[in-house]
């Protein structure tokens, strides 16, 4: 599948996958506190995929640059992996107005949304992705200010 987009890859080891009860219950994190902008929010998760399970946390949130211009992301951390051994994969479409959405759900997350036969009244149904790359890495997907959920304090300044 081509790809036309900027990945910025920390490293690229190879890391066992880790198994899980896949029929753990979807329980929420409370939210953070005191942040300008507005809480993320975390969520432990699993996929039963082909011959494996993977349990991880999911954070959708956004990062303050350095004038308070958001920067929108959804990342998964897989459960039970030595963060100081684990690489992380920054996902970052192009834009203005190309999040990473076509990264996340058409290539690299834990769930993809299928493309074959949508319509515009297709409703979206997304399903396992046995070619995750969450197997190996944690992923960061980053929407720039203008792409995706992000959007700039100052309305029309993308540039941030």
């Amino acid at each position: 599948m081509k790809l036309a987009a900027s990945l910025l890859v920390a490293t690229w080891l190879a890391a066992p996958p880790v198994w899980a009860d896949c029929a753990a219950p979807l329980a929420p994190s409370p939210p953070q506190e005191g942040k300008p902008l507005p809480p993320d929010v975390t969520r432990e998760q699993h996929v039963a995929l082909p011959g494996r399970c993977l349990a991880f946390h999911s954070t959708a949130g956004s990062l303050a640059l350095g004038d308070d211009t958001p920067i929108a992301y959804v990342a998964y951390v897989l459960d039970g992996a030595d963060p100081a051994k684990r690489p992380v994969v920054f996902a970052i479409n192009g834009g203005p107005g190309a999040g990473s959405v076509w990264l996340h759900l058409g290539a690299l997350g834990p769930w993809r949304l299928p493309m074959d036969g949508l319509t515009p009244s297709t409703p979206p149904v997304l399903i396992e992705n046995p070619d995750t790359w969450l197997d190996f890495a944690d992923l960061v997907f980053l929407d720039p200010p203008g792409t995706g959920y992000a959007r700039p304090k100052e309305a029309g300044k993308t540039d941030a």
